[in-house]
C-alpha cells in the first residue's frame, strides 16, 4: 500500500485533521498519531475480511454472446491481469456467467459460452492469478435476467404482459428473464450455485438483478397470490386505488426478499464461511414500485452495494442511503468509467469527472468500484486501466484515514423504499421529492443523511427530519415517528399516502383532491416571510392537485391555506386568463399546517414543497428548517460555495471532515478559500 509522505514542517496542533482540495499538489495535512497508528497497525488490518481492507475495486461487463465465432476468442487471462494492475485495484469482480445465461466455466446444469471451449479453466486461471497476487476475488452470477435460460425454458419466463402472456425478450427485449416464483428455476440456480462452489475459490458472491423488471404474471405467481391471499386473479397494478393491488404490490416486496433469501441461505450453507454474499442494492435507491425492491434485500447482504446513475448529486444521495442501510462498512459504490451509459462503449469521463466520483464515495467512507466493459472479441482498453489507475492513485493517500465512527447528521431525509407510488397518479413520490430534497440540503451545506424505513428506531439522533411524500409505511413506522416528536423532535411529512399518519398527528381525515392542477399555497400574514415573501395575494404556486382536508384537533396551527386558480361556476373550461391559471379563488383548507406535540413539533405539507426543483420552493423548505435549526447551531458550518459538499465523521477519538468540489464538469477551476466550522 502506498501512504503519503509527511512534510517535515508541518506543525499538527489538534487531533482534529481536516483533508482539503483533492484536486492540487498541495500538501495533505493529517494527524500524526492517527497516521503512526496506521503505520503500526498495518498486518493487524489485513487479518480483516477482505472487504474490510479493499477500496479500489473493479468489474468489467462481460455480457457477450455467442453467436459469432470471434466473440471471446481473444480473452487472455493474462492480459485482463495486467489490465487490473494498471488500473492499481486491490478487488476485482469477474464474471462467472451473465445476463446472455452463458457460463465462463464448464457447467452441466447450464450453457457454457461456446468459445471459451477449449479453454474451460480460463476464467479459473484468471481467479486464482489474482487472489495470489493479492487482489480479493468475487464472483459475478446473474439472478433472474438469463436469455438462454428462458430460450430453453418457456415455462420459467417472466410474463410481463398480461393481455398477451409474453415475455419481454419474446417481444423484442434483448433480455431474457426468469421468475423467481418458478420452482425449477430455483432448483437450476441452486446446481449453477453448487457447480461454482466446485471449480472456483472466491472470497465473495454477488448476485447482480435480484429485483422484478416488471410485473410477472404467470402461472406461479398467480399460484402464490392465490395461496397466500385466497384471490385467484392478479390484480391491474396501474391503478393503486384498489385494495387488490396495494396487496399485489406488497407480496411482490415479500416474494422478493424471501427469494433473495432463499439464495443468500443455499450459498452460505455451501460455502466457506468466510466467503461474503452480496446482492445488487440499487434499486432500493432507484427505481419505482415496479420492482418493488426495498431494505429486506440489504438485510442479506455482507454489505451494501449497487451500480448507480445519474449527477454527482444523485451519488451524493445513494451513498448516504447505502451508509443508513449497509450491514457493515464499508458500503461497496459501483461508478461507470462511461461518460453518458454502457451503450456507448467508447466515450469515457475524463480524468477528472472520475477522480471526482471516485473521491467522494472515499469521502463517504465508501469502497470505490469502478466499471468498464469487455470489447467482444475479448480485449480491453489499456488506456481505460491507465485512467482508472490514476484516479485510484489519488485515492490512495486517503484510504488510511477510512476508519471507524458514525457520520455526522443533524437532519435526516426519510426515503420510503416502499412508498415510490402515487395513488394519484402524480408525477411526484417518496423517491422524487427525497432526491430533490437532499441536493438542497447539500447546496445549503446542512450536515444530513439519507434514511429507509429500517432506520426509524434511531430517529432520535437527528434534530429535524423530512419525510417526502412518505408511504408505504407500516405500523411500526409510524409508531417510531409519532415516539420521536413526542420526545421532541421535528418531523415534517408531506402528502396523504399516508392518512394513518396524518389522522395520528392532526387528527385529520382526507375528502378528495382538487379538480385542477395548478394550485397555490397562501401563507398567514406573519408567515409571509417564512414563505420567502409570498402572500394571500400572491401565493406559492405549485402543479398538481392538492388534497382536501377536514377535521383537524383544535391545536392545529394553520400557517398556510389552498387557493385555486378563478373558476368559472358553471364551466369549468371558462378561463381568466388564457395562457396561465392566476390564483383567485381562497379556500379554508389547510395547505400548510404544525403543532406541537409533547416535546416536539411536527408540520404538514399537502403537497411536497420540499421536493419543487425550483428556487422558491426550496427556499421556503429552508426557513422553516432554520426556525428550528439555525445554522450557528449545525455540527459543522461553512462559508463555502454551493457546490462543495462536506462529509464529516466522527468517534469519541477524532473528527474528520472532507471537502469534495462538486461543481466539476469536464474541467476543474479552482474556488477561492472559505471557512468550516465544527462544533
Amino acid at each position: 500500500m502506498f501512504l503519503p509522505d509527511i512534510p517535515k514542517k508541518t506543525k499538527i496542533e489538534s487531533d482534529i485533521f481536516l483533508i482539503l482540495n483533492p484536486f492540487t499538489k498541495s500538501d495533505i495535512y493529517v494527524n500524526i498519531k492517527m497516521y503512526n497508528s496506521v503505520i503500526r497497525n498495518r498486518k493487524e488490518k489485513y487479518k480483516m475480511q477482505w472487504y474490510k481492507k479493499s477500496y479500489r475495486r473493479n468489474l468489467v461487463d462481460m455480457h457477450i454472446n455467442d453467436w459469432s465465432e470471434e466473440f471471446l476468442s481473444q480473452f487472455d487471462p493474462d492480459a485482463y491481469f495486467e489490465y487490473l494492475r494498471t488500473a492499481k485495484v486491490d478487488g476485482v469482480m469477474l464474471y462467472l456467467q451473465s445476463h446472455a445465461g452463458l457460463c465462463h466455466y464448464p457447467t452441466a446444469s447450464g450453457v457454457m459460452h461456446k468459445n471459451l471451449v477449449g479453454r474451460e479453466d480460463a476464467m479459473r486461471r484468471l481467479v486464482n492469478k489474482c487472489r495470489e497476487n493479492g487482489i480479493s476475488v468475487v464472483g459475478y452470477y446473474s439472478l433472474i435476467f438469463n436469455t438462454r435460460e428462458e430460450e430453453r425454458h418457456p415455462e420459467w419466463r417472466l410474463v410481463s404482459d398480461r393481455v398477451t402472456g409474453t415475455s419481454a425478450h419474446q417481444r423484442g427485449s434483448r433480455y431474457g428473464r426468469c421468475c423467481p416464483n418458478n420452482a425449477e428455476y430455483r432448483e437450476f440456480l441452486k446446481a449453477q450455485v453448487a457447480e461454482i462452489r466446485d471449480y472456483f475459490t472466491l472470497d465473495g458472491i454477488f448476485y447482480d438483478m435480484t429485483y422484478w423488471s416488471g410485473v410477472c404474471y404467470c402461472e406461479s405467481c398467480r399460484a402464490r397470490f392465490e395461496r397466500e391471499t385466497g384471490i385467484s386473479a392478479l390484480p391491474d397494478m396501474d391503478d393503486f386505488k384498489t385494495e387488490n393491488a396495494l396487496l399485489f404490490k406488497k407480496k411482490r416486496e415479500e416474494w422478493i426478499a424471501e427469494f433473495c433469501k432463499f439464495i443468500t441461505d443455499y450459498t452460505r450453507q455451501i460455502f466457506p464461511e468466510s466467503l461474503t454474499v452480496s446482492h445488487n442494492n440499487a434499486y432500493e435507491v432507484a427505481g419505482d414500485w415496479h420492482e418493488t425492491v426495498w431494505e429486506g434485500i440489504s438485510d442479506q447482504c455482507d454489505y451494501c452495494t449497487g451500480d448507480l446513475y445519474g449527477d454527482i448529486y444523485d451519488h451524493s444521495f445513494c451513498m448516504k442511503f447505502y451508509q443508513s442501510a449497509t450491514k457493515n462498512m464499508p458500503f461497496e459504490y459501483m461508478v461507470s468509467r462511461f461518460s453518458k451509459n454502457l451503450q456507448q462503449h467508447t466515450l469515457s469521463k475524463t480524468q477528472t469527472e472520475l477522480d471526482q466520483d471516485v473521491l467522494l464515495t472515499i469521502a463517504h467512507h465508501g469502497a470505490n468500484f469502478v466499471i468498464d466493459a469487455m470489447d467482444p472479441v475479448g480485449t480491453l482498453n489499456p488506456k481505460i486501466a491507465e485512467l482508472i489507475g490514476k484516479s485510484y492513485e489519488r485515492q490512495i493517500p486517503y484510504e488510511p484515514f477510512i476508519k471507524s465512527g458514525d457520520a455526522v447528521a443533524d437532519v435526516a431525509v426519510w426515503y420510503s423504499t416502499t412508498g415510490r407510488y402515487n395513488t394519484e397518479g402524480q408525477d411526484f413520490n417518496s423517491r422524487k421529492c427525497a432526491g430533490v430534497l437532499s441536493k438542497t440540503l447539500n447546496m445549503a451545506h446542512v450536515p444530513f443523511a439519507v434514511v429507509g424505513n429500517t432506520a426509524t428506531s434511531g430517529f432520535e439522533k437527528y434534530k429535524f427530519i423530512f419525510a417526502p411524500a412518505i408511504a408505504g409505511l407500516e405500523k411500526h413506522h409510524r409508531e417510531d415517528a409519532v415516539k420521536y416528536v413526542r420526545d421532541g423532535g421535528v418531523l415534517w411529512f408531506s402528502g396523504t399516502e399516508d392518512t394513518e399518519l396524518l389522522r395520528a398527528f392532526f387528527g385529520a381525515s382526507v375528502e378528495g383532491f382538487t379538480d385542477v392542477k395548478n394550485t397555490y399555497v397562501a401563507p398567514k400574514k406573519y408567515a409571509e416571510e417564512l414563505f420567502f415573501g409570498f402572500d394571500a395575494k400572491y401565493p406559492l404556486a405549485m402543479t398538481h392537485k392538492h388534497p382536501l382536508i377536514s377535521g383537524l384537533s383544535e391545536d392545529t396551527e394553520v400557517v398556510a391555506t389552498l387557493t385555486l386558480p378563478y373558476i368559472h361556476p358553471e364551466n369549468p373550461k371558462e378561463f381568466a386568463s388564457i395562457h396561465s391559471n392566476p390564483p383567485g379563488t381562497p379556500t379554508d383548507y389547510p395547505a400548510f399546517m404544525r403543532k406541537s406535540f409533547g416535546k416536539g413539533t411536527v408540520i404538514w405539507s399537502g403537497l411536497p414543497i420540499e421536493g419543487y426543483n425550483s428556487y422558491h420552493h426550496k427556499m421556503v423548505a429552508l426557513n422553516v428548517l432554520r426556525e428550528y435549526l439555525a445554522a450557528d447551531a449545525q455540527t459543522v458550518s461553512t462559508n463555502a460555495p454551493a457546490q462543495v459538499e462536506l462529509v464529516t465523521f466522527a468517534d469519541d477519538k477524532a473528527v474528520q471532515v472532507s471537502v469534495v468540489d462538486l461543481g466539476i464538469t469536464e474541467e476543474h477551476h479552482n474556488i477561492e478559500s472559505f471557512e468550516v466550522r465544527v462544533k
